[in-house]
């Protein structure tokens, strides 16, 4: 099982796909090898979900019908992680 943040605390994330068969299989794919997973049909219900807290790793669809999947991360980015993030851009 994959721990985040603690010895007790799950790993949790927020995926953010359009598709609702596609959301359907990954969560519970993601929930049975122990992830806690928040679920959003797009951009508007993501930023709802962030609410509860920042996800330690989001999945995002790039096609989606309000807000394309990297300014959906770039915006959870400036939210919730500015100065903590694991990642850094980089241009090629």
């Amino acid at each position: 099982m994959i721990r985040a943040g603690g010895e007790n605390s799950m790993a949790n994330l927020l995926l953010v796909e359009d598709d609702a068969s596609v959301r359907r299989l990954v969560t519970l794919q993601l929930s049975l090898v122990g992830y806690d997973v928040r679920a959003a049909e797009d951009a508007a219900a993501a930023r709802a979900l962030l609410a509860d807290g920042a996800p330690g790793l989001a999945i995002l669809d790039i096609m989606l019908p309000d807000m394309d999947g990297f300014e959906v991360c770039r915006r959870i980015w400036i939210s919730c992680c500015r100065g903590r993030t694991a990642f850094r851009w980089r241009k090629r």
